[in-house]
């Protein structure tokens, strides 16, 4: 391929990724990427068994999505996601990775579209329920928080269903409680951690 231009067209469906290679022999790996809140694991150990065979090092691969990779990168160059994120904190839109990547597509498809009232109902439709149920769920399988899950939950339900008020008035007890849990395991002094807020 040397002196050839390479494209997308030129990439096969399927592409691997092959095992290092420490003074020949077969290593194991750990391969992490993220591309903006795309994360990407890719780890095989099995070179460090000790009964694996020769034949069987040789035949070690992982697919890699090397055309999706590429097409990814392209799509948020073009998107540029930081500025997006930007232009809804200017206007008073907390910036959160469920804004990725259709309400951000939508605003580059439609700049103006973050000042229309269609932009409410947007917002809403992304953040429905399945949207918090997920995330729930990673809540509860990570044990982040278990004594406050069901307030949590509740404050979810209570926005669901229209009732912003009171959404607001449990969640934000919750998220004060979260983080004097966090910073009480941790061992921190939660009033010298105050002041240096209300500084």
């Amino acid at each position: 391929m040397v002196g050839k231009t390479f494209g997308l067209s030129d990439i096969k469906d399927d592409c691997y990724m092959l095992p290092p290679e420490i003074n020949g022999e077969k290593c194991a790996y750990f391969y992490f990427h993220r591309m903006f809140l795309n994360p990407m694991l890719i780890f095989d150990c099995r070179p460090n068994i000790p009964s694996i065979s020769g034949d069987e090092l040789k035949g070690l691969k992982n697919k890699f999505p090397l055309k999706e990779q590429i097409l990814a990168l392209m799509y948020l160059s073009k998107l540029k996601a930081g500025d997006k994120m930007k232009i809804l904190a200017d206007n008073n839109w907390p910036p959160s990775p469920g804004f990725y990547p259709e309400i951000l597509t939508k605003m580059m498809e439609q700049p103006d579209v973050i000042k229309k009232e269609e932009f409410n109902s947007l917002v809403i439709d992304k953040f429905n329920d399945n949207y918090w149920r997920q995330h729930i769920y990673l809540w509860e399988s990570l044990d982040l928080f278990p004594k406050r899950i069901k307030y949590v939950e509740s404050s979810i339900q209570s926005y669901l269903e229209g009732n912003y008020v009171c959404s607001i008035y449990t969640t934000c007890p919750q998220i004060e409680g979260i983080i004097n849990d966090y910073l009480d395991y941790n061992g921190q002094d939660k009033s010298e951690n105050r002041k240096n807020v209300d500084t």
